[in-house]
């Protein structure tokens, strides 16, 4: 063991049950290196986190170097494929990894078991996957640069930032020309100077557009190698000149996707679909056991269903709790609301006359949230305001159909100066095809009420009063 490890305590994870079968990488990868010592090495080794890698790989020679008393299982040649290429092992190593971390001024040492396939060459020399991470709690967390072990009481270990092989950086593209984009038409704008293809683009590879332009409005695009425009839209009430060596936004190469074959026969891509609707229904099932936790929350089951339901309530027992508090977001995940160009921000509007019940609602409701600062009072001048209206629903109360009341804050006059934009509606045919046949059915309320702590923050870069 490295003299850096030594002094501190071994934390094992708390919920870990055996080597994972199977598990999916995240659908956005990230991508570390981390610091790592070993049982019988006296060094320490930067070894590679994925978030977008499903099976954990192995170098021959890291494991001769660093974990020689690993153990070895044979098996059939299995392939893994990635961004760069494929590899093949017919060997899976199993070891232990002592990641050096913290808990608060408290130092530690937290005991991953891997499991990994032994490639005969890898530069990384440890490629840790999903399928060990999740088992043993691990989360990436680029925002703080850290690696969270939340199986080993949310110890903390720095990260080391790393570009992903095979990825490419974003290249900015400017306008070729002076354009005069007249209001509401769409332009097509060339953006490669004198017709020159950048070096860097590859006949091989498609390219997606990342428009970004604080004027007008752009198309996001799939390019290939010799594309020479992109759609620009002026949505803005008066011309705009677009003037040549404008930035129009990024071009970076698309990373290799996974699809599905369609046959293009409309009743055979609908036939799941109606499968899931002519399924029985799943009943609930009343008549099977139920159990309230110590947290209030009900399960039902057999036995053994009721005590993994209970193991996973009690590991992520933070999601049942309302502490009112708000949830701390990275600026980077903030979604921006595109105003039109040229628009003039809402003035005061007129409030509505309340009656003394939905009077009452409204200063209830802005009090709880007072309490939570989740608003505040103005302390300066306020430029622009919007009203409030209160609406009712009618809900059962124990056997009885009541009005339940909730106040709304009129933005129309926000809307009208807002952005258009267009987002992914799910098929009805699909979600029924998703759901056929599960037994479990999750729904999270991220903002059930005024006091949950998914409280929705809107902030700006420039300084509005919202």
């Amino acid at each position: 063991m490295s003299k850096y490890l030594q002094h501190r305590q071994i934390l094992d994870c708390e919920y870990k049950e055996g080597f994972a079968t199977e598990y999916i990488p995240f659908r956005t990868a990230q991508y570390a290196a981390v610091l790592t010592g070993f049982n019988l090495h006296q060094g320490l080794a930067l070894i590679v986190a994925d978030s977008g890698c499903n099976t954990s790989l192995v170098g021959k020679t890291f494991l001769d170097n660093y974990v020689p008393e690993a153990q070895y299982t044979t098996i059939p040649p299995l392939d893994v494929g990635g961004i760069v290429a494929k590899v093949t092992g017919e060997q899976w190593a199993i070891f232990s990894l002592l990641v050096p971390a913290q808990i608060g001024n408290r130092r530690v040492s937290c005991r991953v078991q891997v499991k990994a396939l032994v490639i005969s060459r890898l530069k990384a020399g440890l490629l840790l996957g999903t399928d060990n991470m999740m088992p043993e709690r691990v989360i990436i967390d680029l925002d703080e640069k850290r690696l969270i072990f939340n199986g080993h009481k949310q110890a903390m270990t720095p990260l080391h930032p790393m570009q992903k092989p095979g990825t490419s950086v974003p290249h900015k593209v400017r306008a070729q020309q002076d354009v005069l984009l007249a209001p509401n038409k769409d332009y097509s704008i060339s953006f490669w100077e004198n017709s020159v293809r950048p070096k860097w683009m590859r006949s091989d590879c498609d390219y997606l557009f990342n428009p970004n332009h604080t004027h007008i409005s752009l198309y996001v695009s799939v390019l290939d190698w010799d594309s020479r425009r992109v759609i620009a839209r002026n949505s803005g009430p008066s011309s705009y000149l677009l003037k040549r060596g404008e930035c129009l936004g990024t071009i970076v190469e698309m990373p290799p996707m996974k699809a599905m074959i369609a046959d293009g026969n409309k009743e055979s891509a609908l036939e799941g679909g109606q499968e899931a609707i002519k399924a029985p229904p799943l009943n609930p099932g009343t008549d099977e056991e139920q159990q309230v936790l110590p947290n209030g929350i009900t399960i039902a089951g057999s036995a053994g269903r009721r005590l993994r339901l209970a193991k996973v309530v009690e590991e992520f027992q933070q999601v049942w709790v309302n502490d009112g508090k708000l949830v701390e977001i990275p600026m980077r995940y903030w979604m921006t609301v595109p105003l039109k160009e040229g628009a003039r921000f809402p003035k005061h509007a007129k409030p509505y006359p309340y009656g003394p019940e939905a009077s009452k609602t409204v200063d209830s409701t802005m009090d709880e949230l007072q309490d939570s600062n989740k608003v505040s009072w103005s302390t300066g001048h306020t430029p622009s305001a919007f009203p409030l209206f209160v609406t009712y629903r009618e809900v059962e109360k124990e056997g009885v159909l009541v009005k339940k009341p909730r106040v709304v804050v009129d933005i129309r006059k926000l809307n009208e100066i807002t952005e258009p934009d267009v987002y992914p509606t799910q098929q009805q045919d699909d979600l029924l095809r998703r759901i056929a046949g599960k037994q479990f059915l999750s729904v999270f309320d991220a903002a059930k009420d005024r006091k949950s702590s998914m409280w929705l923050s809107w902030a700006s870069s420039t300084p509005l009063h919202m």
